[in-house]
């Protein structure tokens, strides 16, 4: 998925690879008087900036030592966005249930959002679009001013539209992602959106407004990741057209 996170490490990650920093991690928290929570801790403390090694500490966890509903809803709502945030599309919906039924029971808005975000990419997952469009329009009730959520949701809802072959919707909600990633301030979550729009105005038909974002997107010698796919979607685009310029499409090829 498109779905990145660029946030910057800790300082002292700069002293220890990854690898390193998991093993003193588990070992510590193996010693811990609750180690269990002490991993969910480092965990989440990783969730943004290590995923990777996040993920390698939930999973050395003892899931038969998590003996409370609220420290299970933890573990299945951390674990659930570890997976997530490393690429790894799982369609396995039991992961997070635990968390959409404690967290459904409580009021921290937060946590309730993140476990209907999350259920709703698994749904995705499944290509069960309706449940996953459900999931991720209750999440919206929730997220209440946390703009880099939104924009994820509207995105996410847009995406299922894609997936639907409603164009339409799909331009609305992507709109909306890419306002909210506006407020958020993301510059590359905002690259992301604006890509995301033109390819729905593509599909919408609107090849004019399509073109226009593409090009914003790149500029001469532009090599990044957004860049190179911005224009090979816009000379993809020009070739189905009934008057293609072959020779622009070639020039923005070669450059």
């Amino acid at each position: 998925n498109f779905a990145y996170d660029f946030s910057n490490t800790r300082l002292y990650m700069k002293h220890l690879s990854s690898s390193a920093f998991v093993a003193v991690m588990v070992l510590s928290c193996s010693c811990h008087p609750d180690p269990a929570r002490l991993s969910l801790d480092t965990a989440e403390e990783l969730m943004w900036s290590e995923p990777d090694s996040s993920l390698v500490i939930l999973e050395s966890i003892d899931t038969s030592s998590l003996n409370t509903s609220k420290i299970k809803a933890r573990y299945s709502l951390l674990y659930s966005m570890a997976l997530d945030k490393n690429y790894i599309d799982t369609t396995d919906i039991s992961i997070i249930e635990p968390a959409l039924v404690f967290y459904g029971r409580k009021r921290c808005n937060r946590d309730k959002m993140l476990s209907l975000y999350y259920s709703g990419r698994i749904y995705f997952n499944r290509q069960e679009y309706a449940k996953a469009i459900l999931q991720y329009t209750n999440a919206r009730q929730y997220a209440e001013n946390d703009n880099y959520y939104l924009g994820l949701i509207y995105g996410a809802i847009g995406d299922c539209y894609n997936a639907s072959y409603n164009s339409g919707e799909e331009v609305a909600n992507m709109k909306k992602s890419l306002d909210s990633f506006m407020l958020y301030g993301a510059p590359d979550h905002i690259e992301l959106a604006k890509f995301k729009l033109a390819q729905a105005y593509d599909n919408n038909g609107d090849k004019d407004i399509a073109d226009s974002l593409y090009r914003s997107l790149f500029c001469e010698n532009d090599t990044t990741f957004i860049a190179v796919h911005a224009m090979s979607a816009l000379v993809e685009s020009d070739l189905k057209s009934d008057a293609p310029d072959c020779q622009e499409d070639l020039e923005l090829l070669e450059s």
